[in-house]
């Protein structure tokens, strides 16, 4: 048996692993496709999160099971049929992912971002303006990845390079920017005692 210590290495060199293949996917495949390797990437990340999988439970991860699905799903197909559109839906089935966890979360009395938030907002300062905040920005997400989910798809009928160049960074930008814009705001509501 591994050591507690070592399983725990383990699991976030496959976590780190599966993060930077996810990041660096769009990259990947518009290089493979261009080399006959399409279906050798998608096998390799379908691998990698079925690995992130076993190490860290198929239960606690329902959206890594979903994209596993998909993942296995597009490798599949992709490798009977060679349409490079099955590489391209990726981005497009784990922003429809995402968009299902936060759209989700606001039924819920604890919408995503608050359970996020408050593991650094203690306890008295969790107003219900802060609340309502929580919610606003998971709808601004919401709408982020609905936005981001078209034109992702629109990319997929596009060239390869076009496909890559939006997936693989203008995206990444543009979360960068909502990140930013929401920390901003954060810190403007809290210098004017909101929270």
């Amino acid at each position: 048996l591994a050591h507690p210590q070592e399983d725990m290495r383990l699991r976030k060199a496959v976590n780190i692993a599966v993060i930077a293949a996810t990041a660096c996917y769009p990259a990947a495949v518009w290089w493979a496709l261009r080399n006959g390797l399409g279906g050798t990437v998608l096998w390799i990340a379908a691998g990698l999160i079925l690995l992130r999988l076993i190490l860290n439970g198929f239960r606690r991860n329902p959206i890594l099971v979903f994209l596993l699905l998909a993942m296995t799903a597009a490798a599949a197909a992709f490798s009977l049929s060679g349409e490079a559109l099955l590489a391209k839906l990726y981005p497009v089935f784990a922003g429809c992912a995402l968009l299902a966890v936060f759209g989700y979360s606001l039924t819920t009395e604890k919408c995503i971002v608050q359970r996020f938030a408050e593991v650094s907002v203690p306890p008295e300062e969790r107003s219900e303006f802060f609340r309502l905040y929580c919610r606003r920005v998971t709808w601004a997400w919401c709408i982020f990845y609905v936005l981001n989910g078209s034109v992702a798809l629109s990319t997929c009928f596009m060239s390869d390079t076009v496909w890559a160049l939006w997936n693989g960074f203008i995206s990444y930008i543009l979360m960068g920017f909502m990140f930013a814009g929401e920390f901003a705001i954060r810190i403007y509501l809290k210098r004017k005692k909101r929270f």
